[in-house]
C-alpha cells in the first residue's frame, strides 16, 4: 500500500514536471510566433551541443535620451535546466559612438535541477565595436538578483554573458560566446544551470 502511494506521488510530480515544461515551450513559441509582426526588430538564435536559446526584442518608443527596448527569451537545455526571460532596457543611441550600453531588468523563471527559480535581477549590455577593425565588436552582459528580489525556490540569480562578434552585413551578425547563468537554491547553495560556449546569430529589421 505504501509502495503504491508513494509510485503514484512519483508519477504525479513527473506529470506536472511535464506540464509545466509544455506550458514553457508553449509560451516561448507563442512569443517567437507574435511579437515580430507586432514591435519585434531582432531575432537571436544561440546553439551548442546541449542548448538552444532564442531571444526577440524590440523598441517601444524612441525619445530624444535614447529607446526603451523590451526582450523575450527562452533557452532549453537537454540537462533540463530549461530558462525563461522577459526584459527591459534603456539605450545610449543618441551617442555617436562605437561603445554603447544599456541599462535595465530581467524578470527570470528557471528550472534548475529539479528546482523552481524565480528572480527580478537588474543589470546591462555593453557593446564595442572599433571602426578599425572592421565589422568585428566585443560585447558582455551582466544581471544579479539578491534574496529579496528572488522567489520559487531561489534566494539570487546570477547571468552573465562575453561575446566575440562579426557583422556579416547589416541585417545580420555571427557571434561566438560564453554564458553562465546560475541560481542559488534554498537548502542547496549555488548551482549551474547553464555554463559553457555557443555560436549565435542576430538578425535585424
Amino acid at each position: 500500500m505504501i509502495y503504491t502511494c508513494r509510485n503514484s506521488v512519483f508519477w504525479g510530480e513527473r506529470y506536472m514536471k511535464m506540464q509545466y515544461r509544455l506550458v514553457q515551450l508553449a509560451a516561448a513559441l507563442c512569443l517567437a510566433l507574435a511579437v515580430p509582426t507586432v514591435w519585434a526588430q531582432s531575432v537571436e538564435l544561440e546553439l551548442n551541443d546541449k542548448t538552444v536559446r532564442a531571444q526577440v526584442a524590440g523598441a517601444v518608443w524612441g525619445q530624444q535620451h535614447g529607446r526603451l527596448e523590451l526582450e523575450g527569451g527562452y533557452l532549453y537545455s537537454d540537462d533540463k535546466n530549461d530558462v525563461f526571460h522577459l526584459g527591459m532596457h534603456v539605450y545610449n543611441d543618441v551617442v555617436d559612438s562605437p561603445l554603447s550600453f544599456g541599462l535595465g531588468a530581467r524578470l527570470y523563471w528557471a528550472d534548475a535541477d529539479s528546482d523552481d527559480a524565480g528572480a527580478l535581477a537588474v543589470g546591462g549590455k555593453i557593446h564595442y565595436a572599433p571602426p578599425a577593425l572592421r565589422g568585428v565588436g566585443f560585447g558582455a552582459n551582466a544581471y544579479y538578483a539578491p534574496t529579496v528580489t528572488s522567489f520559487g525556490d531561489a534566494e539570487g540569480f546570477t547571468e552573465y554573458n562575453l561575446l566575440v562578434d562579426y557583422q556579416l552585413m547589416p541585417q545580420a551578425t555571427l557571434y561566438l560566446g560564453y554564458r553562465d547563468i546560475r541560481a542559488d537554491i534554498e537548502q542547496v547553495g549555488w548551482v549551474d544551470v547553464e555554463d559553457g560556449g555557443y555560436l549565435g546569430v542576430v538578425f535585424r529589421f
